[in-house]
């Protein structure tokens, strides 16, 4: 039951935007990570300087050599479907839905390593997504030496944000 005057009132018609559409989402992001990076204690500025200019060449290597090696993973794994057959459908889709995952993550590192070598802020937001998923990955799997090495880069990554534009 509606209560009594609601649809007397003058604010029925107006229609508030959602907080996370378009570019309010972005500015929403773009606010914590600038909230994020002023409480984190600075780095050095030999170590920023030097992140910026390796770090987007490290990215796009390191992420063609992941390409190249999952590629070739899939035809290994595409001749070894019939055996997972044997192992039960799960287990098979999995070892291809771990393929695609790792896939669509070397792309944003590649991706994301040229854009910043042209000091793109998008590469900046690519490369920072990858790294969101590769510390989820590493806490939901245990692996505390990848977790290290995640929070490590990201403590740098974050603090070169000024630097994209």
């Amino acid at each position: 039951m509606l209560a009594p005057g609601f649809l007397e009132r003058e604010d029925v018609g107006a229609v508030e935007e959602s907080p996370r559409a378009g570019a309010s989402a972005m500015s929403q992001l773009d606010a914590y990570a600038e909230r994020l990076r002023a409480q984190v204690p600075p780095a050095p500025p030999n170590l920023l300087d030097g992140y910026v200019k390796w770090v987007p060449w490290i990215s796009m290597v390191v992420g063609a050599f992941g390409a190249i090696a999952l590629l070739a993973l899939f035809g290994f794994a595409s001749a070894a479907a019939s055996l997972a057959s044997y192992y039960g459908y799960r287990y098979g889709a999995s070892v291809f839905e771990e393929l695609l995952f790792g896939l669509v993550l070397t792309v944003l590192d590649i991706v994301g390593g040229y854009l910043m070598l042209q000091r793109k802020l998008t590469g900046w937001w690519l490369v920072s997504g990858a790294l969101v998923v590769y510390l989820l990955r590493d806490s939901l799997t245990a692996s505390l030496l990848g977790l290290v090495i995640v929070l490590a880069v990201a403590y740098v990554h974050i603090q070169v944000k000024p630097r994209y534009s």
